[in-house]
């Protein structure tokens, strides 16, 4: 079970790190592309209006509509390079996008020289619609198309992390089975285990009832972890009081029967049974005293 928990913690981890990704993968790449191509095209429209006005005034010389085209440009050129940072397109896409930027500022200056000669708003009108509007619809068209994709990437990144999500809620409610499963048999385990040690020290009362040797365990710690109730009959004191003090016991042996009790708890050679003759403090009754190695 302790596996089961661990893995499921690893995965747990795994996944939210994953999640995140999709995040952060999300705002990198698709979302970043899809704004800048709408940024853009917000820059086109805005310049597309104005067009007319601006090449038909009489207050802007030449260089002034040049540096108006250089400063929509500029900013078009620092969109169209962030877009090439987090594109994951095809290339040729991209490099559609620079001409069409390219083509598009050829034919406004185009307009620009033969505005000098009629500067007319409505020649001007006429020559822009012939002229630079079907490099702006070929612009723009290629600025939905770059979105359009980035969008498609963010949804297909979006169903992913939504399967990754179902799978993780599927392996939960499994692993919380699987949980459930391994207490409900450990329980059963356990109940069994309590159940045959009842058993257990049932017969041996009955067996220590009738009979007149105290039998003591000792655990790998060289401490009594069990006592025959018998003990206090035979010996004069609690076996309770054995078990929660491990001196309680060798507190009433001689020094010479405590020593040797204690080297051969210590001995992890002997294979046979230690047997020796000691009498207790407070007592004059002597006792055998026998200890069965178990391995």
């Amino acid at each position: 079970m302790c596996f089961l928990v661990a893995v499921y913690t690893i995965t747990s981890i795994v996944f939210l790190l994953q999640v995140n990704q999709y995040t952060q993968d999300i705002y990198d790449f698709p979302y970043l592309v899809s704004s800048q191509a709408r940024i853009m095209k917000s820059r086109l429209y805005d310049f597309r209006s104005l067009t007319p006005v601006l090449f038909s005034s009489k207050d802007l010389n030449s260089a002034q509509l040049e540096s108006a085209l250089k400063t929509q440009e500029t900013l078009q050129r620092q969109s169209i390079t962030i877009i090439e940072d987090r594109y994951r397109g095809s290339p040729e896409e991209l490099q559609e996008l620079k001409d069409a930027l390219k083509n598009i500022g050829q034919r406004r200056r185009e307009l620009v020289e033969l505005t000098r000669e009629d500067p007319t708003v409505e020649n001007v009108i006429k020559r822009y619609n012939q002229i630079v509007e079907p490099a702006f619809i070929h612009f723009d068209d290629i600025l939905d198309r770059i979105a359009s994709n980035a969008d498609q990437r963010g949804s297909d990144i979006n169903d992913k992390s939504d399967r990754n999500i179902y799978g993780f809620v599927i392996g939960t409610i499994i692993m919380g089975i699987l949980l459930l499963w391994f207490i409900y048999t450990g329980s059963k385990d356990l109940n069994r285990a309590y159940v045959k040690g009842l058993k257990r020290d049932k017969l041996l009362k009955l067996l220590y009832a009738n009979v007149d040797d105290v039998f003591i365990i000792f655990n790998e710690k060289k401490e009594p972890e069990y006592v025959s109730d018998n003990s206090l009959r035979i010996l004069g004191f609690d076996p309770d009081a054995i078990t929660n003090n491990k001196e309680e016991l060798l507190n009433r042996f001689y020094d010479e029967d405590r020593n040797w009790l204690r080297n051969i708890l210590n001995d992890r050679t002997i294979i046979k049974t230690a047997t020796r003759n000691i009498e207790l403090k407070g007592s004059s009754q002597n006792f055998q005293l026998s200890v069965y190695p178990v391995r």
